[in-house]
């Protein structure tokens, strides 16, 4: 399927609900790791397995899910005034666990940064 980049649907990761081996749900929807990848490889080549894009030098950081007809783009804010100084987990560590997620499910993405 064509994927549009034009438009995108934006998430934060305070969006997302839960992380299972088929895929991401998000309030409102749910994102399919295999047909990201299938999506990916269409566009791009490559095993299979990838399912997007993760920019992590980016403000914020974030993952773009090749979900079609729109990507879905992932963020990771960095908290701000009191939420911060009390956060055990900062932008970079939440970005990072999800990306980990993904790869414990045996897929992937292409590194941006």
């Amino acid at each position: 399927m064509k994927i549009d980049h034009s438009d995108c649907i934006a998430l934060t990761d305070r969006d997302v609900l839960s992380v299972t081996p088929e895929g991401i749900r998000y309030t409102g929807g749910f994102i399919s790791f295999l047909e990201c990848a299938a999506n990916y490889q269409e566009a791009h080549g490559g095993s299979g397995t990838c399912v997007g894009e993760r920019y992590a030098d980016g403000q914020p950081a974030k993952i773009v899910f090749y979900t079609a007809p729109k990507t879905t783009h992932i963020q990771f804010p960095e908290r701000s005034g009191i939420r911060k100084l009390f956060s055990e987990r900062n932008a970079y560590r939440r970005f990072y666990a999800l990306h980990r997620q993904i790869n414990e499910f045996g897929f992937s993405t292409m590194d941006k940064s």
